[in-house]
């Protein structure tokens, strides 16, 4: 079914994600691709006498245009800015800048300084701001810039932004969704500056793409509209209808590129991905079989894949691009073709099922019987206890064995375990944690040794505070030193906050600060007193009953951190005239994931805040001096550069006139200052990429900040922190963004202006 149309190769590299196609006369697509030398490569299929033939190259020659940019290139994309001209543009991100430019009419539309970094971009509509946007993503912030450069979106993210793309709306009069997935493996859903929904991964993700099935009209079909893929830099391709997901596999290669298309002409994109070894595989959308596959030929990994009538036929091509520059483009048939090669794929898929099932069969086979060779001499010696018996040379469990778990305390080592035990003397040997979604444990897979009892303690600390569903395999023997295994398996699923204890009489006896936590979030809540203690007990592992009194409830949490101090969780609940909760915690950050999963549990669509965290605050008043004093280093030693260059430059015409008049010692002796001149440069540009490495980590630290803030809120309340603080950076009010963090509001109070 994967049906090559077309090939060629360029005599460019192409870097990985680097790729992207744009019509810039408004009417035939152009491959846009980065090469390492920091240039972009327009390469034009056609010429005015002749389209793209099958061999690529046409009857007239086909013309590949480059752009210097002279700077390391960190993505590229295409889209129509101006809503006055029928043409794309190609708009091109650095580390440090935004660049758009007209490639029809050979012109610069803007030039942009982005201190945040750019990591990710993307061209459409973002939801409450008129006109189209190229939105940018870098260190925890998202930005949309229009025609002229001006800022006209800004938000922030938990932390880098890996990769943007847009969801179609639900219906004509919805918001567009933007999804922003990070390197914090979190995929995010925001309507304008809101986050609707988000989903946590097991590794940093690498690529978006919707898989709406769009109908006639250009909308999308009822029912999958938040039907999106998904690819980690682990190796995991996926994918997910809002929230929930439909499949996911991994593989030992990582993904590079991920599109949609029709590859079968059904009206249903199937799932297309480009990986690091070269290969290409097409899976379905609804279950992830694979449907066809290929490999490119020049032995490189898959650069990018994107989708144009590159012929100019009137069919759409999924065009592959590699890193050593070759190119193919695929063509989709209709099912009515390819029906037979489906029959014949089949016959294939169902005998290789068969010789899979024969080799797994022959293995089992030759395990049990050296198996009843090594028990040859216990069944000749008797038989054994209540947990396993000697059969046919065969040792085997008693039957009736089985296996009960639960999640207890260990209140000496202050942290949750899972209790396994066998309902009778057999012999538990080894446990095996698997954590698929990479939010529980280190590792995908963790083996704990027993020591050969009927029972077993396996200690559980979540990496984050989400729930989370491990798969736990239990070996079990008749004996600690058997050689036949019987495998019990069962899912668990971990509360949020289990990594959280109860804080007992023997539990406090190991704290020794018995202060309350530096940080607290208070906040009223619009939900009835048993609601929130439901919450607290389906959230938490508790070791006795809450202590709910006629005022309210009053509990403590400790947590061993890996370090071996203990982090303080305090939680109370007043019945007032309203349902106020206090929060005394570690950091905003702990406070901001406790008030999210409460409202996200309880229904909770709007909710208002305050906090102290007086520690924190200090800290971050700390950042924003950094902040200030590497602006301004950065502006001097940029004044310097440019003195330094224009010396050059006047060095260099003195050189050129003693050349001409034959003075060779004046000669030498421009060249020697050139050479320290030269050397200069060179070391002030180290101290400047020095210094801009140290503010973008403090440029992140302070988004960071602003998010922490956002999420002690909920709604509307969530999207104002984040406008406001970016207002009150703008004009350098700390005062006020030190506020608009604890309080919600400038200056801690609502105004009629707010």
């Amino acid at each position: 079914m994967l049906v090559p149309g077309f090939t060629f190769r360029l005599n460019d590299v192409i870097r990985s994600k680097l790729v992207a196609i744009g019509k810039y006369d408004g009417k035939h697509p152009s491959l846009t691709f980065g090469t390492d030398a920091g240039k972009i490569c327009i390469h034009s299929p056609y010429s005015s006498e002749s389209p793209l033939t099958g061999d690529g190259m046409g009857r007239g020659r086909s013309k590949t245009r480059t752009l210097n940019i002279n700077k390391e290139i960190t993505c590229v994309s295409t889209g129509k800015l101006d809503p006055n001209k029928g043409h794309d543009f190609v708009i091109v991100g650095t580390q440090t800048n935004l660049f758009a430019y007209d490639v029809d009419n050979n012109a610069d539309v803007f030039y942009k300084d982005v201190p945040d970094g750019i990591n990710a971009m993307v061209v459409g509509e973002v939801s409450g701001v008129d006109g189209t946007l190229a939105v940018v993503g870098g260190n925890c912030s998202i930005q949309g810039f229009d025609l002229s450069g001006e800022e006209q979106f800004w938000t922030v993210t938990g932390d880098n932004v890996s990769v943007l793309t847009f969801l179609p709306p639900a219906h004509s009069e919805a918001p567009r969704p933007l999804l922003c997935g990070s390197d914090d493996f979190a995929i995010r859903q925001f309507h304008g500056e809101e986050v609707f929904s988000e989903v946590t991964e097991s590794a940093p993700v690498t690529a978006l793409v919707s898989m709406s099935a769009a109908d006639k009209a250009g909308g999308a079909n009822k029912g999958d509209h938040d039907m999106y893929g998904y690819s980690l830099d682990n190796g995991t391709i996926g994918v997910y209808a809002g929230e929930s997901r439909i499949w996911r596999v991994k593989s030992k290669h990582k993904p590079t590129a991920m599109a949609a298309f029709d590859m079968d002409a059904d009206g249903v994109p199937e799932v297309v991905t480009g990986w690091t070894n070269g290969s290409i595989n097409v899976r379905n959308r609804d279950t992830g079989e694979v449907m066809s596959k290929d490999k490119m030929s020049g032995g490189g990994g898959v650069a990018g894949i994107v989708q144009a009538d590159y012929r100019c036929d009137g069919n759409d091509n999924v065009i592959v691009c590699g890193t050593d520059g070759e190119v193919r483009g695929y063509l989709a048939i209709s099912r009515d073709e390819d029906q037979g090669a489906e029959g014949v794929k089949k016959e294939e898929n169902y005998i290789e099922k068969l010789a899979v099932k024969k080799r797994e069969m022959m293995m089992e086979l030759g395990n049990v019987e050296a198996s009843m060779v090594k028990a040859g001499a216990k069944a000749r010696g008797g038989g054994g206890g209540a947990g396993g018996v000697i059969a046919g040379g065969l040792e085997t469990l008693a039957a009736g064995t089985s296996v009960t778990h639960e999640l207890i305390v260990n209140e000496g080592r202050v942290q949750p375990e899972l209790y396994i035990s066998v309902n009778n003397d057999a012999c538990i040997c080894t446990v095996v944690v698997i954590d698929e979604e990479g939010s529980a444990m280190e590792t995908d897979a963790t083996i704990w040794t027993a020591d050969g009892s009927s029972e077993a303690r396996v200690p559980v600390s979540t990496v984050k505070n989400t729930a989370a569903t491990i798969q736990v395999q239990v070996h079990v023997g008749g004996r600690a030193t058997s050689s036949t295994l019987r495998v019990f398996t069962f899912t668990l699923t971990l509360p949020p906050f289990c990594s959280f204890v109860q804080v007992t009489p023997t539990i406090q006896d190991q704290i020794t600060d018995n202060s309350p936590p530096q940080t607290s979030v208070t906040f009223a809540l619009g939900k009835t007193f048993q609601q929130v203690v439901d919450w607290i007990e389906k959230s938490f592992i508790l070791t006795d009953q809450l202590p709910v009194g006629a005022g309210g409830v009053q509990v403590k949490f400790v947590k061993r951190c890996p370090d071996g101090r203990l982090e303080k969780l305090w939680f109370q609940v007043k019945r007032d005239d309203q349902l106020r909760v206090k929060v005394g915690c570690s950091s905003l950050a702990l406070g901001g994931e406790l008030l999210q999963d409460m409202c996200r549990s309880l229904g909770v669509g709007e909710l208002e805040s305050t906090c102290t965290s007086p520690g924190e605050m200090a800290w971050f008043k700390g950042v924003l001096q950094d902040v200030s004093e590497f602006h301004k280093t950065r502006a001097k030693l940029t004044a310097d550069m440019a003195d330094s260059s224009q010396r050059v430059k006047v060095l260099v015409v003195k050189a050129e006139d003693l050349r001409i008049l034959g003075e060779m010692e004046g000669l030498r002796g421009c060249y020697s200052g050139l050479y320290g001149l030269n050397n200069e440069l060179i070391g002030e540009y180290a101290k400047r990429a020095n210094n801009h490495a140290a503010l973008l980590e403090r440029l992140k630290e302070v988004n960071g900040m602003i998010n922490k803030g956002a999420n002690l809120r909920v709604g509307k309340a969530k999207s104002r922190v984040v406008k406001s603080c970016r207002e009150a950076i703008k004009k350098n009010n700390l005062d006020a963004l030190f506020s608009i963090i604890m309080t919600g509001w400038v200056g801690g109070v609502k105004t009629n202006s707010q």
